[in-house]
């Protein structure tokens, strides 16, 4: 109900209707824009973001999904997903948004090495909202460039890429060791695929 009334009020102010009181908008005086404060940005960093952290092109890259939201006292809070390393909503520590200034630290302990690895993020919010553009710093030395492109909004669901599925060749290693050695002394070129 509440919806259809301000759908009505909209339409009104939008069109001018008569006996609403208000002028269309082409009969209305165009207002000037209001001066932009100091120092405010318009976009924001709340949302759903996606990129990849490139190691080592096409040998090792990592899809990185970011989501930052302000919680009910206005805090920020966020969380991190890297989906070839099966880790989903890592939080984020230290999120601090100044403007256009976009600052977390993606902070965790790492089991094989058994140390800590700090990882802050420093990146620059585009005036359109769409990216974010910064600097990913692995053990604080380690820098990678990562752009974030924004996929949704703050709670949008994350659908993850459909696995292909896995296909045996052989019941055992027999039947395709041999194959393979049926040319033995012949120059071969193997692939090897993986679905991971």
């Amino acid at each position: 109900m509440r919806s259809k009334a301000v759908s009505a009020f909209l339409a009104a102010l939008v069109l001018g209707l008569p006996g609403s009181g208000l002028k269309s908008q082409a009969e209305a005086k165009p207002a000037a824009a209001p001066a932009a404060a100091a120092g405010s940005f318009a976009a924001s960093a709340e949302g759903l973001w996606q990129g990849l952290l490139m190691y080592k092109p096409a040998e090792l890259e990592v899809d990185v999904i970011v989501e930052l939201a302000k919680d009910a006292k206005g805090a920020w809070v966020g969380t991190l997903d890297l989906p070839n390393q099966n880790l989903k909503f890592h939080p984020l520590e230290n999120i601090r948004i100044d403007g256009s200034a976009v600052y977390f630290e993606f902070n965790r302990f790492a089991q094989k090495a058994q140390v800590m690895v700090e990882t802050p993020f420093t990146g620059t919010l585009s005036a359109d909202g769409k990216t974010i553009s910064g600097d990913f710093f692995e053990g604080k030395k380690n820098h990678l460039a990562l752009t974030l492109k924004k996929v949704g909004e703050a709670g949008t669901e994350r659908t993850e890429a459909p696995r292909a599925p896995v296909t045996n060749l052989s019941d055992d290693y027999h039947e395709l060791k041999a194959r393979f050695n049926a040319d033995a002394g012949k120059v071969r070129l193997i692939l090897l695929l993986s679905p991971t």
